[in-house]
C-alpha cells in the first residue's frame, strides 16, 4: 500500500543521513520546509510500514497529487539476480574467497559483460 511517511534526518560528518535509509526502495524521498525532515512516498509491506512508522515523525495517506507522482515513476526492473549473487560473493565476510566461488565469480563477470553464455 502507497503510504507517506515523514522521517527524521541526522547529519554525520556533514552528510544528511534519513532515517530508515535502509528500509528504503522503489520510492520517492522529497525534502520538505523542515531541512530535518524528508517526506518518503513508498509502496510499503505490513513489514515496511511497521518498521518505517516506528522511526517517522507521523504517517498519513496519501493525496492523490502524491499517488500521481508516485505512479508516473518509470517501472523499476527486477534485480539482476547474477549481480546480486556477484555481490553476495564480494560481501562474504571470510578472508579468503573459496576457489570455487572465485571461478563463479569469473563467470558471472563474463556473462555480464557479454563474453560468456
Amino acid at each position: 500500500m502507497i503510504r507517506v511517511y515523514y522521517l527524521p534526518v541526522s547529519t554525520v560528518d556533514n552528510t544528511a543521513i534519513v532515517s530508515g535509509l535502509d528500509l528504503i526502495h522503489d520510492a520517492i524521498l522529497l525534502c520538505t520546509a523542515d531541512p530535518l525532515v524528508r517526506k518518503l512516498i513508498m509502496n510499503t509491506t505490513a513489514t515496511d510500514h511497521e518498521a518505517l512508522i516506528s522511526l517517522a515523525e507521523s504517517h498519513r495517506e496519501p493525496t492523490q497529487a502524491e499517488l500521481d507522482l508516485f505512479n508516473s515513476l518509470p517501472p523499476i526492473p527486477p534485480p539482476n539476480p547474477d549481480k546480486l549473487r556477484l555481490q553476495e560473493i564480494v560481501d562474504n565476510p571470510t578472508e579468503a574467497i573459496p576457489q570455487t566461488e572465485v571461478w563463479e565469480a569469473i563467470r558471472i563477470l563474463t556473462k555480464l559483460q557479454g563474453i560468456g553464455e
